[in-house]
């Protein structure tokens, strides 16, 4: 199969994936042995959404056992981030150490850390691993990074859906004015469709534990620019 084949399935099947499912797409289309999608932010932090390996699942616990590590780096930096287990640096001592001595230890040489994020909101991280020292070439990194772009939104509506069932974001003196207002003013913010615009308030009331009243109340008296990372 092609890399430009590879790429356009993965791109499907993360479109289509439920939340567990993310994570299989990333290890078909890159030359790495597992990989897990986090969530790091928000109410919900430090939930593994998906991992293709226990492997997989162990790293992103010491991350979040810790508070350190690539995918921590990535979401603070909204960057993509390497690490070579075997290189002598200051990045993450202690996770270094914790991965050293572990059982997993023989099995991971590199790690890539991709953030997930969605205009001024952080989400989490995809970790990918690998038992080996090849590095990801810049056209794969760039490819990884748009499928995790793709998978931000996937890792939100799973939060969404999971944990927010009854969520109360109707309040006494709710007004749907208000609502459709700052939606309209989140999709020329980002570029996105209205379900989406509505989407990303909700997440962001979730997040904050404040009621969509309150955000659409930023967002049109402009305390709150989806574009900018950063809130009130």
């Amino acid at each position: 199969m092609s890399i430009r084949r590879a790429f356009s399935d993965a791109r499907g099947e993360i479109l289509e994936a439920q939340g567990s499912e993310l994570a299989a797409p990333f290890v078909a289309a890159f030359p790495v042995d597992g990989a897990s999608v986090s969530v790091l932010a928000g109410p919900v932090s430090g939930l593994t959404v998906a991992a293709s390996d226990d492997v997989a699942n162990r790293l992103d616990e010491l991350q979040f056992d810790l508070g350190e590590g690539p995918c921590w780096t990535a979401l603070a930096h909204r960057l993509p981030v390497l690490m070579d287990a075997r290189a002598q640096n200051a990045d993450w001592p202690m996770f270094r150490e914790a991965v050293a001595s572990d059982a997993i230890a023989g099995r991971v040489r590199t790690m890539f850390a991709f953030p997930l994020a969605i205009g001024a909101l952080d989400i989490g991280a995809i970790d990918l691993y690998s038992g080996d020292s090849s590095p990801l070439s810049p056209e794969l990194v760039s490819e990884a990074s748009s499928l995790a772009d793709i998978a931000a939104w996937r890792v939100l509506r799973t939060i969404l859906n999971d944990h927010t069932q009854g969520y109360d974001s109707e309040s006494i003196g709710y007004s749907r004015r208000e609502v459709h207002q700052a939606t309209g003013m989140i999709i020329v913010q980002l570029g996105v469709t209205p379900e989406d615009a509505e989407l990303l308030l909700r997440a962001h009331a979730f997040a904050g534990s404040r009621t969509v009243r309150d955000v659409a109340k930023d967002v049109v008296e402009r305390r709150l620019d989806f574009a900018t990372r950063g809130t009130d």
